[in-house]
């Protein structure tokens, strides 16, 4: 019969005496507190003794297994020392060889030696790096593809340098430049001052009394008028170009032209600017457009062309017209004017100042310039 719970109740200790102890009592079915019987429980401790050794006697060992452990260990004493030198041997062996725990720990923070928490694992240098199995692999081929630009970088550098050095200006041209300038520092100087007197004498002229109003029109009509701006500045420029090749070939012919402008100009200081300004525009006004209906019509003026189809044989043409002076005719090849000292005439004949003959092709356009001025001015003849 087995206890599950003892009701507190059936504990109590009332009438209890030292040496008494729990009995199970049947007739009341409780269990009690009862005086043991000293020859009751010494049989009871006997027969419980008596079972327990039949117990052992069929369960553990008996004299003649016990007899045979032990001379099994007699007869395996050598055997087990033999083991226990090879245990402790190999003890020796594994205490000097292998790594402890400490060992270990040491070495793994001496390879992690202070790196980021980022990369302080093997996946995460992996990551690091890629997760490029072939590493190496692509390095040598990112360098390699590094060198061979640096190689094409080098050469093109060189041709570079070549063609700078050929192109660009030297030394010895940038010193002619210095020189030049260094030269010419006087007339450099003395343009500057003009200019600051123009700017003071345009500063007082212009500006005074000027609106902005004013200043906006002109800015319109400057750029409604860009385009013809830009045409005059061809058309000058073209000029300009002739009249250095006809009218400043020497010395001699520029400074005439220089001082008969100076002439002109102090004329005309004197002359159309003493009075009022209106009248003097409103007498070019009508000098122009009595210009325009007399001067350099068609009938007014004998102008002639030749034109010659170069076949690479001579230099020397034939003129319609004969002609005295260089400058009585303009002389065209595939439509540039040429300057005056690159050819030369005599009567009817023009001769082109080339050694060899001219190539095959080229258009030689001859124009004659000779002017003739129908009616009067102010009464007199031109």
């Amino acid at each position: 019969m087995s206890i599950t719970k003892i009701d507190s109740a059936l504990l109590g200790t009332s009438g209890a005496s030292d040496g008494d102890v729990l009995t199970y009592v049947g007739a009341n079915s409780s269990v009690e507190f009862k005086a043991v019987d000293a020859s009751g429980s010494a049989n009871l401790v006997e027969a419980n003794l008596d079972a327990y050794a039949s117990y052992a006697n069929s369960t553990f060992a008996t004299d003649t297994n016990l007899n045979t452990v032990q001379d099994n260990v007699a007869t395996n004493a050598t055997t087990i020392t033999t083991n226990k030198s090879i245990s402790d041997t190999f003890g020796t062996y594994a205490n000097s060889t292998f790594a402890t725990s400490s060992y270990v720990d040491s070495e793994i923070a001496g390879l992690v030696d202070s790196a980021p928490a980022t990369l302080d694992t093997l996946n995460e240098l992996a990551a690091a790096l890629g997760d490029d199995a072939n590493l190496s692999v692509t390095l040598t081929n990112a360098i390699g593809t590094v060198s061979a630009n640096a190689a094409t970088n080098s050469t093109n550098l060189d041709t570079l340098g070549a063609y700078a050095n050929t192109t660009f200006a030297t030394d010895t041209n940038l010193n002619v430049v210095q020189d030049n300038v260094a030269t010419n520092a006087s007339s450099i100087t003395a343009l500057d001052s003009e200019l600051d007197t123009f700017g003071s004498y345009a500063n007082s002229t212009f500006s005074s009394g000027v609106s902005q109003a004013s200043v906006d029109l002109v800015q319109d009509n400057v750029a409604t008028n860009a385009t013809t701006i830009t045409a005059l500045d061809t058309e000058l420029t073209t000029f300009a170009s002739y009249a250095n090749s006809t009218f400043g070939s020497g010395s001699g012919d520029a400074n005439i032209v220089e001082a008969n402008l100076d002439s002109f100009a102090s004329y005309a200081n004197s002359t159309f600017a003493s009075g009022n300004i209106g009248n003097v525009q409103n007498n070019l006004d009508a000098y122009a457009t009595y210009a325009n209906a007399n001067f350099l019509t068609s009938t007014a003026a004998n102008v002639g062309n030749d034109n010659y189809a170069v076949d690479a044989s001579t230099n020397t043409f034939t003129l319609a017209q004969s002609v005295s002076n260089v400058n009585n005719i303009l002389l065209m090849m595939n439509g540039l004017i040429q300057s005056p000292d690159t050819y030369t005439v005599n009567d009817t004949t023009l001769t082109v100042s080339n050694v060899a003959p001219l190539p095959a092709g080229i258009n030689v356009d001859v124009r004659y310039l000779q002017f003739v001025f129908p009616g009067t001015i102010d009464g007199g003849g031109v």
